[in-house]
């Protein structure tokens, strides 16, 4: 025999989770008693947050699915120990965007303020991600018949793809391997790429 206190708490029947929802918003409900009750039991002075904390930790243990989907339908962000989107997947969303850098600046700095904390990866970690890798390109001038100037610059491709290459694989990725195909692509920020 226990020597544990104990409740007998009323659950009314409902046949229908809107029916069970209604009840939850009354006043007094079988949910309340049932967190007073725990709250009273538990020796300390924050019983009835720690009988609170204790039942939303069982729902998230065995219900996991359904508390994140009620956590996001009432717009709650859970972001303790969650991971920071990845260095290409930040300069993807930045490219799509077209957003530079000045202006991602700003665009961090705000959702780091609303949320308490960065939720992408810092522009220090992406610079050192890609900064390194960079091919330079080779610059030139072009004079006119009219003596103006043209500078331009361009990148040889397979120059480029040699060099990028000392980065997309190792020697013993290469291992075995007879023959790689690379597809590549690129644009010129006036619409359709033309090959």
């Amino acid at each position: 025999m226990s020597n544990h206190q104990g409740a007998l708490i009323r659950i009314p029947s409902a046949t229908s989770a809107k029916g069970y929802a209604g009840m939850l918003r009354r006043k007094d409900n079988f949910m309340k008693d049932l967190i007073k009750f725990m709250g009273d039991c538990l020796n300390d002075l924050n019983g009835k947050s720690n009988a609170v904390k204790c039942i939303l930790q069982f729902c998230f243990g065995n219900f996991e699915d359904e508390f994140k989907e009620i956590a996001s339908n009432n717009d709650v962000l859970v972001t303790k120990g969650a991971e920071k989107m990845e260095p290409s997947k930040v300069e993807a969303m930045l490219h799509e965007l077209k957003i530079g850098r000045t202006n991602s600046r700003v665009l961090f700095r705000h959702l780091n303020q609303f949320f308490g904390k960065s939720l992408f990866a810092s522009e220090k970690v992406r610079k050192q991600c890609f900064a390194a890798q960079e091919f330079n390109p080779t610059t030139a001038v072009y004079e006119l018949p009219d003596k103006t100037k043209v500078h331009y610059w361009y990148k040889l491709p397979d120059e480029m793809l040699k060099h990028q290459a000392k980065f997309i694989f190792t020697d013993e990725d290469l291992c075995g391997v007879s023959c790689i195909d690379i597809t590549v692509g690129g644009g010129h920020g006036k619409g359709k790429w033309h090959a």
